[in-house]
């Protein structure tokens, strides 16, 4: 994934310990988060169950990787899904015929006594933003260190919510936009936007880091960083 080496790279003092794959379906980003952050505990989440038995069956071998039968939203309760196992297109619908189980971020983080998300990763085919709204007393306290969402890129896009929306919503908590990955269509129909929290936008910037890095040859007598 382009969005771990660019984590790698661009934002060296944030130390990715805890990982969120909400709409994780098979397990193919969880695997990836899973080589990319190696001393990351991923917590996956599925709420099909035939999906879920296969991401579970995916991700076995590793048990820094946790699989979680279950959905998010903006409230917790029960929702409707067209769904089917495997399925990637899976989606909350008033027109689906299984239901599954909702819970708030919020709330099941305290639940598992989970302070602090450093990558918050959700795929919910239209649901990203509700999402959201059940993680806001994290987001807040710039407790998730990075969001990624998958958003809509232009009008005719009637699934997926608009990219601009997410920044409605993010810019008054302090988040801004790191990145857009994996755009997909010609013009570009979706794609995913990383944000990133406030504090971890001033722990990384350039300046700050050439700071540290002098700082440190000067107190163990190494040769001074270039500039």
């Amino acid at each position: 994934m382009d969005q771990i080496r660019d984590v790698i790279a661009q934002l060296p003092t944030l130390k990715v310990r805890t990982v969120f794959d909400i709409g994780a379906n098979v397990g193919l980003t969880a695997k990836q988060m899973a080589l990319g952050f190696p001393k990351a505990t991923v917590h996956a989440f599925e709420p099909v169950a035939g999906t879920c038995e296969i991401l579970k069956d995916a991700v076995r071998e590793d048990p820094r990787i946790k699989c979680f039968q279950m959905a998010f939203g903006d409230k917790t309760g029960v929702v409707r899904m067209e769904a089917k196992a495997g399925w990637v297109k899976s989606k909350i619908s008033d027109t689906g015929s299984v239901d599954v189980e909702v819970h708030r971020g919020d709330e099941f983080c305290a639940s598992q006594g989970i302070e602090r998300i450093n990558y918050l990763k959700i795929d919910t085919e239209g649901y990203d933003l509700k999402v959201c709204h059940g993680f806001e007393s994290m987001l807040r306290a710039g407790k998730i260190d990075l969001l990624q969402v998958e958003c809509g890129l232009n009008a005719t896009n009637r699934l997926h919510v608009p990219f601009q929306a997410f920044r409605d919503y993010l810019d008054p908590l302090g988040y801004m936009l790191f990145k857009l990955y994996d755009q997909a269509g010609w013009p570009a129909r979706r794609g995913d936007a990383v944000f990133v929290a406030p504090q971890v936008v001033h722990a990384n910037r350039p300046r700050k880091l050439a700071r540290k890095a002098r700082r440190r040859s000067a107190r163990e007598n190494l040769p001074p960083p270039p500039t």
